[in-house]
């Protein structure tokens, strides 16, 4: 982590209060339908014994463009806490003060 901010340019005291951090959420234009695969089979067997019956479902259900948010704080520890080369999807929805290095947005869509 202290390479990654070293690399961002801050210092290695640097601590900002971060006061007021707005996260940016929607989809609009930027999400596709969410759909799914469903196959559901039910099964009741009675073999004749009085009062016992032997009930057997299954169910197989796939969820395409399903759509959730990472949330602001995972954002956060991601871009500063896994390794080079898997955080700048993370650090790009960013945005940070240019004169107090604060964060001031994170893009949470």
């Amino acid at each position: 982590m202290a390479g990654h901010c070293a690399a961002e340019g801050f210092a290695p005291d640097f601590a900002p209060i971060n006061d007021g951090i707005r996260g940016t959420s929607g989809g609009e234009g930027l999400l596709e339908a969410e759909t799914s695969n469903n196959l559901n089979l039910g099964a009741v067997l009675r073999p004749g014994i009085a009062g016992i019956s032997l009930a057997v479902d299954y169910f197989d259900i796939t969820v395409n463009d399903q759509v959730d948010r990472v949330g602001v704080s995972n954002i956060i520890k991601s871009c500063y806490n896994l390794p080079t080369g898997e955080w700048e999807n993370f650090c790009s929805r960013i945005t940070r003060d240019p004169v107090t290095g604060a964060i001031t947005e994170v893009d949470n869509r």
